[in-house]
């Protein structure tokens, strides 16, 4: 056997070693074209900018300026409302009092100028003296307070209301009863379904009854604590302002009449004329009406229930005004303008463009906000602006994602 020596190169591979390092370049050569063909072809490839977000609605809330208790609701959610239409009433019994009382004033004041016109007579002075006495009893009786038979008749109105709620509660008990036994029969096949439906119905409008039994009881405890309660000190001060004036009346009519206490009787009625007007003003936020033309998208209250000054009972949307705040990238500004023309895509729609227009542009650049979806990883900063829906039959609805197409922008990687 021959033997090599160490460190030598056999001779016949001495040629084929330059072949050998050629080929492996061109191999790799065509590897890496390969690799970055795939590379153009799959997660390297660019995009259009595509731009998300969500479906938004003109909305008003429906607010009350006063506080109360709902007397009726006479809208639900998903009707339509015109703008003034009534949405709720309160209950307004205690302003409307407040109404009359200065009506009569009103009254009252109107008659006495017109008496100071014309001069005094013997029977005026009679009558004058007749309504300050008058006036001065109803102003006592109010400071005394409730008489017996106002709280007797209060705390029986709260008797019968206990008495139905108890009723209603044994109807209520014997109902469900009924419906347990009705189950049984039911599963063994000895009811039809007919017969147990109208168990469960039973049973239902048992519950209602109690319901209602109960909202009347503490409607009544509360008309209780309000006789116990005696006069508001509004009350009280209108019966004393209310004698103060018919005395004021008979002295002016004992005394004489001067031209001065006439020009102090035309100021003091022109006062009550403009607290009247007050009266009614104040009288008609009692019934809360819709802000806005549009469609009833929530109802935050029932019948029955007490709201406070400033509280939003509803809200009313414009389904026909609808639009979409979107998020740009700086870089791609330039591809929008006021009136471009836009085609949104709905993933509820399929298929489905629709058209939609640039209403309004920032002029403030801002940091992305974390709800801004592109189809690429996002910029530092982004302009903010509001494209609106064309034509009332696109199909969308407050609250839908979307997705549009921005013509002209730069590409995204």
């Amino acid at each position: 056997m021959e033997m090599k020596t160490p460190g030598k190169m056999n001779p016949k591979c001495a040629g084929a070693m330059p072949r050998m390092i050629a080929f492996s370049r061109t191999a790799l050569l065509l590897v890496m074209m390969s690799v970055s063909l795939l590379l153009a072809g799959g997660c390297g490839a660019v995009g259009p900018l595509v731009l998300g977000g969500t479906v938004e609605a003109v909305s008003a809330d429906i607010v009350t300026e006063v506080a109360g208790r709902i007397e009726s609701l006479d809208v639900e959610e998903g009707q339509a409302i015109v703008q003034g239409g009534t949405a709720a009433v309160l209950d307004a019994s205690v302003q409307a009092l407040s109404v009359t009382q200065m009506e009569q004033v009103v009254a009252a004041k109107t008659a006495r100028l017109a008496e100071l016109k014309n001069g005094s007579r013997t029977e005026q002075v009679d009558q004058a003296k007749f309504a300050a006495e008058s006036a001065k009893a109803q102003y006592e009786d109010l400071q005394k307070g409730p008489g017996p038979e106002q709280l007797k008749t209060s705390d029986a109105q709260v008797a019968v209301a206990q008495a139905a709620v108890s009723s209603a509660v044994v109807l209520l008990h014997y109902t469900e009863q009924s419906l347990a036994d009705a189950e049984v029969l039911k599963k063994s096949g000895a009811l039809s379904d007919t017969a147990y439906q109208d168990s469960v119905y039973r049973r239902d409008a048992a519950k209602a009854a109690r319901t209602t039994a109960q909202k009347q009881l503490e409607s009544a405890m509360d008309q209780r604590d309000q006789v116990k309660a005696g006069a508001s000190v509004e009350l009280i001060a209108a019966a004393k302002a209310r004698y103060e004036q018919a005395q004021a009346q008979l002295d002016l009519l004992v005394g004489g009449t001067a031209s001065t206490s006439i020009q102090a009787a035309e100021a003091d009625l022109a006062q009550s004329q403009a607290a009247l007007e007050q009266s009614r003003l104040v009288l008609g936020k009692y019934t809360l009406k819709a802000p806005c033309d549009g469609v009833v998208t929530l109802l935050s209250i029932s019948r029955g229930e007490v709201v406070n000054a400033g509280a939003a009972i509803g809200t009313v949307s414009d389904l026909k005004n609808l639009s979409v705040r979107l998020y740009i990238p700086q870089k791609n500004l330039s591809a929008i303008a006021l009136g471009t023309e836009l085609n949104l895509v709905a993933t509820s729609l399929p298929g489905k463009k629709i058209p939609a227009r640039v209403i309004w542009i920032s002029d403030v650049a801002e940091f992305t906000p974390r709800n801004t979806e592109t189809t690429s990883s996002k910029e530092t900063t982004v302009f903010r602006f509001k494209v609106a829906v064309e034509g009332s039959d696109s199909g969308l609805k407050p609250g839908m994602s979307l997705e549009t197409e921005i013509p002209g922008a730069v590409p995204e990687q």
